[in-house]
């Protein structure tokens, strides 16, 4: 019974692996969808603005996210100052700016949202590290820095 049982997790485990190489192999040869390609894909925008116009808890939430950003553009940005040991604060932080900014460049198309997120990822990327011996503050920094060129890779300089 334990030997049917092995075999039968064994089959299943070389069949995922199988798969997944197929799969790598397809991705490889087919093309990349345009940017931005990260939680909020290209026109997504229209769909946005018609349900902020028709629903109130949307509506609210986009102009918490505009006055926000709105509060970013005088601020300096996130610098890198260790917490203890810990960067979270500013990874979190950088991940916040970022997306709020860029979601406001994205709906309204203000050139100050665009040029303030392009000021936060640059700040952090010249920090000296991201602080790898916690991993959550290079995630969620890495977060922040792919979902800021994802969404803002068209606005960008090269």
């Amino acid at each position: 019974m334990n030997a049917n049982l092995l075999i039968l997790k064994l089959s299943v485990i070389l069949w995922l692996i199988s798969f997944t190489a197929c799969a790598q192999i397809e991705n490889k040869t087919s093309a990349l969808p345009s940017h931005p390609r990260i939680l909020l894909l290209e026109g997504d925008e229209a769909a946005i603005k018609q349900t902020i116009a028709s629903d109130n808890i949307w509506k609210a939430t986009h102009q918490f996210i505009i006055d926000e950003s709105n509060k970013l553009i005088g601020k300096p940005p996130v610098e890198r100052v260790l917490i203890g040991r810990r960067l979270l604060d500013k990874s979190r932080e950088a991940l916040r700016r970022v997306f709020f900014l860029s979601y406001s460049w994205r709906i309204t198309g203000e050139e100050k949202y665009l040029k303030r997120a392009e000021q936060e990822l640059l700040a952090v990327s010249v920090f000296s590290d991201w602080n790898p011996s916690h991993f959550l503050d290079v995630a969620e920094m890495t977060m922040a820095v792919s979902i800021g060129y994802d969404w803002l890779y068209k606005g960008l300089p090269a």
